[in-house]
């Protein structure tokens, strides 16, 4: 992550703000400010962990973008693990309560529900933000995402096009509009 994202700032002085902070899942934040040497929102104590789940549940991309801008972050790291996100559910709702991403099935194995695919963090996992996978989204693409780098690749008997992280950059975005004659050079 290090070689992949800008310089926030000297990680040895805790005394000055950093350019930005990067939001992973918060199991992975000690080894994020460790070995990236990358300011976290949250972090392996528990710390920041409810300002990460405000972003892994949204499901509007406008939302999602003003929440991260607010926390700061400059870089998000995205997996895919039904099963975690599900328990971080739990863990801010209760047991049964809030919106329920993923379940058991029938013979105890766990299964993403339809919210599941809804959201911009897995939109970013499974669809690098393009709007183009099998789900139809109201809003197309992501605007406010670039990814940077993916890795390790998944496990036997998983999607070989899938990585298990990427991480993205999140960027104001722009739009460009305007009409051309065809074939004129744009």
């Amino acid at each position: 992550l290090r070689a992949v994202t800008r310089d926030p700032g000297d990680w040895r002085r805790p005394e000055q703000r950093p350019a930005y902070a990067f939001l992973g899942p918060w199991g992975m934040g000690h080894g994020i400010k460790l070995w990236a040497r990358r300011p976290t929102v949250s972090d392996n104590m528990g710390v920041g962990f409810e300002k990460e789940f405000r972003w892994l549940f949204e499901t509007d991309a406008d939302r999602a973008y003003d929440l991260l801008r607010e926390l700061g972050v400059g870089y998000v790291l995205v997996s895919h693990d039904a099963q975690l996100v599900q328990q971080y559910v739990e863990l801010v709702h209760g047991p049964g309560q809030g919106p329920q991403f993923a379940g058991r099935d029938d013979e105890g194995h766990w299964q993403a529900k339809p919210a599941y695919w809804e959201r911009v963090a897995i939109r970013l996992v499974y669809e690098d933000g393009s709007g183009s996978g099998s789900a139809s989204h109201r809003d197309g693409g992501l605007a406010h995402f670039r990814l940077v780098a993916e890795g390790p690749k998944p496990a036997a008997g998983q999607p070989a096009s899938r990585a298990e992280l990427k991480c993205f950059e999140v960027v104001a975005g722009a739009r460009l509009t305007g009409t051309f004659a065809p074939g004129q050079r744009v």
